[in-house]
């Protein structure tokens, strides 16, 4: 922020002006002009001059002056509502620019966007919205998504059943645990599996090993092994150096999971995992909570993902932080808060490619949708530093 004044009426034996901020002494400054540095962003200031002479003597202190300085500049910006294309724009890249814009459903705008396909579970032929972006030591990243007024995050389980096609089992049959009394909604019959979806977490987590009767059609099959899906739908992933599936270094992805999973609810939570590089995960997958409720549907929401570098190779003290702010709030809140990721830069790659620089929006999904579910990207910004509309906002 520049300070600029008119000198002291006794200017002959004026040998500087003492600057205050907020009432604090901050520096003496020998002309009639001062760059205040420091400051935070969106915050207002308020500053008094007195003047000093060669004897040390102090003037009577001048008028304050109150200025705010302005909010913390994106080093990207889009925004497809106002206009923006899938152009390139300051070290930002989209892997296609042939991709198009469609109406948000909300009537806000044009956004980007990215389609789960409905019915099949366990899909993993999903492509990415990949980008590469400014590379930096630490970022701030912030996305504005329209989520589906239809969204229905199911959980899935793949059941080892060898003879349920040739049985005639089909989707939409209801098949019966072997408790007797659970039940489950087949979503897709392969050869030799059958994928189960559930209305509720009790049935989820009942055993669907042993004989299940498929009670649309009057039958019973053996189910020989489960597994789990971790239904989850990918929101962000960053890398630095390379992508493989973990990611030739650090790599981070948030996404959406079942909390069928962790506790609380059947809602969708925001989680944050990453790795240190190769195939080898360091970090566990974190819980940030409830994340899209049926009030959450058909709106907008912002989420900042926040990721710093350790500051050292073992330092273990890696930063990953995710914020959301969902239509009609004034301020956003803390998902994750995580200080400790062992999140290293490599050593052994060119200088150019130990930063963050590339990832990809939206993504993969292991989880099933009762229907299309198309999201809209309709914002993006990057920041190197705290967005603004984070004061006051811990940490």
């Amino acid at each position: 922020m520049q300070l600029q004044w008119a000198a002291s009426s006794d200017n002959v034996a004026v040998t500087g002006y003492r600057v205050y901020r907020n009432g604090t002494p901050v520096a003496i400054a020998t002309t009639t002009q001062f760059t205040a540095t420091g400051l935070a962003p969106s915050t207002s200031y308020t500053f008094h001059l007195v003047a000093v002479d060669a004897a040390g003597n102090l003037s009577g202190a001048s008028s304050s002056a109150t200025a705010t300085t302005p909010g913390t500049q994106a080093i990207v910006d889009y925004d497809f509502p106002r206009g923006d294309t899938l152009a390139a724009k300051n070290g930002w890249a989209f892997a296609s620019t042939s991709w198009s814009l469609a109406p948000t459903p909300d009537g806000s705008g044009l956004g980007l966007p990215f389609t789960y396909p409905g019915v099949l579970p366990g899909n993993y032929g999903m492509s990415e919205m990949r980008f590469t972006m400014p590379p930096q030591d630490e970022f701030w990243l912030r996305v504005r998504w329209h989520i589906p007024a239809h969204y229905a995050h199911r959980h899935d389980t793949e059941l080892q059943i060898a003879n349920a096609a040739a049985a005639g089992w089909q989707v939409g049959d209801r098949v019966r645990g072997t408790d007797g009394v659970s039940e489950g909604v087949i979503s897709r019959v392969d050869t030799s599996t059958v994928f189960l979806r559930f209305a509720a977490k009790a049935a989820f987590n009942s055993v669907w090993v042993g004989t299940l009767t498929n009670t649309t059609r009057n039958s019973a099959l053996a189910s020989t092994g489960r597994m789990q899906w971790g239904a989850n739908n990918k929101l962000l992933a960053i890398w630095a150096d390379g992508y493989s599936s973990a990611g030739l270094g650090s790599t981070m992805v948030w996404q959406t999971d079942s909390d069928w999973y962790f506790s609380g609810s059947t809602h969708s939570v925001v989680t944050v995992g990453y790795s240190k590089g190769g195939n080898t995960v360091t970090g566990a997958v974190a819980n940030g909570g409830t994340l899209i409720t049926p009030a959450d549907h058909g709106k907008h929401m912002d989420i900042i993902f926040h990721g710093k570098f350790s500051t050292a190779p073992g330092a273990k003290n890696g930063v990953i932080r995710t914020f959301a702010r969902k239509q009609g709030e004034t301020a956003y809140t803390m998902h994750h808060n995580i200080t400790n990721a062992d999140m290293d830069k490599r050593s052994d790659v060119a200088a150019h490619l130990r930063q963050w620089r590339a990832g990809y929006l939206m993504g993969w999904a292991n989880s099933g949708f009762d229907a299309a579910s198309t999201f809209h990207i309709s914002k993006i910004e990057v920041f190197a530093q705290r967005p603004a509309d984070l004061a006051g906002v811990s940490p």
